[in-house]
């Protein structure tokens, strides 16, 4: 297993983080994510998240702990279960936000998730078993899994027979495109999601990208920059972003209103990447230092 875990800045302005009655509730929540195997999967029994997860924290007891962990769970960041007669918690959400996890590396003594798992298809009670409530009587009504979630769950893998796909973002389509996905990679990656999230929200209504989130303008961008046949980088993609943001979500590339023989703009080659970097570059200088640093920032650390 793993010595940790990825956390994804996006738990800054999670709703399920912020519907945690606490900040000792959320800190938990955190510091469980570190334990994750590579399936999302940890033990569900308070006593024993207590043990690992909150060691020194005398202040904090076994039954405070259960009621954290329901709190997660109504909140839809955990689905708790049995499993090798014990008490198992899972995080849905876990291989979305670990960029990079290689699960074949790893090894796992914990069993596999509910949706890995087909005899827990057929448990419709919505009840938690015996071992995750027996410090803390019976489980509320509104906290139990509804039977039309469950139903759902079924249903979808019934007809997909197997687990969904996760879905793509701007980090997987980078890699799936020959990108070396590194941490300054990723955070560079980063940086320009959140750089075109703000600039999509200002733009109005009636404007091409408004409606499309800043990772969406990032993957789309990863693709233009790999269907021309070049080496993806996340200069390439900032360039073709910077050509975007002037000239509109996705404008079509034209190299002096050039047209080959079929009457189809030319393929962006290598030399046009060169030639809008020093556009960049050049554009750059006449603007504000914190955006003139946010073109020139991937350059300056070379």
């Amino acid at each position: 297993m793993a010595r940790g875990r990825m956390l994804n800045k996006s738990v800054c302005v999670s709703v399920k983080f912020h519907e945690l009655s606490n900040d000792t509730c959320r800190l938990l929540a955190t510091w469980i994510i570190s334990h994750l195997d590579k399936h999302g999967v940890y033990h569900g029994d308070p006593a024993i998240v207590k043990s690992y997860v909150f060691p020194r924290r005398d202040d904090v007891t076994v039954e405070e702990v259960d009621g954290y962990l329901r709190e997660m769970e109504t909140a839809g960041l955990i689905v708790r279960f049995e499993a090798k007669n014990d008490c198992w918690q899972w995080w849905p959400g876990f291989a979305n936000n670990q960029v990079g996890l290689r699960a074949d590396r790893e090894t796992t003594d914990f069993p596999p998730p509910p949706s890995e798992t087909p005899e827990l298809a057929n448990d419709t009670s919505g009840n938690l078993p015996d071992d995750c409530r027996k410090d803390a009587g019976k489980k509320p009504a509104e906290e139990k899994l509804s039977e039309e979630k469950l139903s759902e769950e079924k249903r979808s893998r019934s007809t997909a027979g197997a687990p969904a796909p996760a879905p793509a973002n701007a980090f997987t389509v980078y890699e799936q495109a020959g990108g070396v996905l590194t941490k300054l990679t990723a955070d560079q990656l980063g940086d320009l999601i959140d750089e075109y999230e703000k600039r999509r929200l200002g733009l109005p209504p009636p404007a091409r990208g408004a409606d499309v989130t800043g990772d969406e303008w990032v993957q789309c961008a990863i693709r233009e920059a790999s269907a021309a046949g070049a080496r993806v980088s996340v200069n390439y993609v900032k360039a073709i972003l910077d050509r975007w943001r002037r000239e509109g979500f996705q404008a079509e590339f034209k190299k002096g209103g050039k047209r080959d023989g079929k009457g189809k703009h030319h393929r962006y080659t290598e030399e046009d990447h060169r030639r809008a970097v020093e556009e960049a570059r050049r554009l750059a200088e006449t603007l504000p230092p914190e955006e003139r640093a946010f073109i020139l920032g991937e350059e300056s650390h070379e």
